[in-house]
């Protein structure tokens, strides 16, 4: 069984939440659980969450 590693204790919301430029011209970013309800909406940023269980 692989360890598991949980990088939310070593980084700030605020780093994990930085937005960044990829190679393909797209700004992304990590996003936090609890940004979405119990359907997988977060409604504040305009976003879907199709794969809950990853």
């Amino acid at each position: 069984m692989a360890a598991e590693t949980f990088f939310n204790y070593y980084y700030s919301d605020a780093e994990i939440k930085t937005e960044f430029m990829c190679a393909d011209g797209i700004k992304r970013r990590l996003y936090i659980g609890n940004e979405f309800d119990q359907y997988g909406r977060a409604i504040n940023l305009d976003r879907f969450c199709v794969n809950r269980e990853a």
